[in-house]
C-alpha cells in the first residue's frame, strides 16, 4: 500500500523540497561565509578586504557559476521526476 498509494504522492513533494533546500544552503552558504562562518565566502570577503578585486571577481563568479550549475541540475532533475 505504502509502495503503490503513499510514495507516488509524496514523491514530488519531497523530491521538490529537497531540491529547493540544496539550493538554498549552497547560497546562503556564501552569506555566511562572508560574515565569518567560513568557506568561500570568507576567502571573497578576505580578498575585498585586502583590496585583491581581481581575485573577488573570480570568487564571485565561482559562487555564480555554482549557482547556476545548481539552479539548472535541479531544473532537469524535477522536469525527469515530476
Amino acid at each position: 500500500m505504502i509502495g503503490q498509494a503513499v510514495w507516488p504522492q509524496f514523491k514530488s513533494g519531497f523530491v521538490g523540497w529537497s531540491l529547493y533546500k540544496l539550493d538554498l544552503n549552497i547560497r546562503e552558504a556564501a552569506v555566511l561565509g562572508m560574515i565569518g562562518a567560513g568557506g568561500i565566502g570568507l576567502a571573497l570577503s578576505e580578498r575585498i578586504s585586502l583590496f585583491h578585486y581581481q581575485q573577488a571577481a573570480v570568487g564571485i563568479l565561482m559562487i555564480f557559476a555554482l549557482i547556476l550549475l545548481v539552479e539548472f541540475t535541479t531544473a532537469k532533475i524535477r522536469e525527469r521526476i515530476l
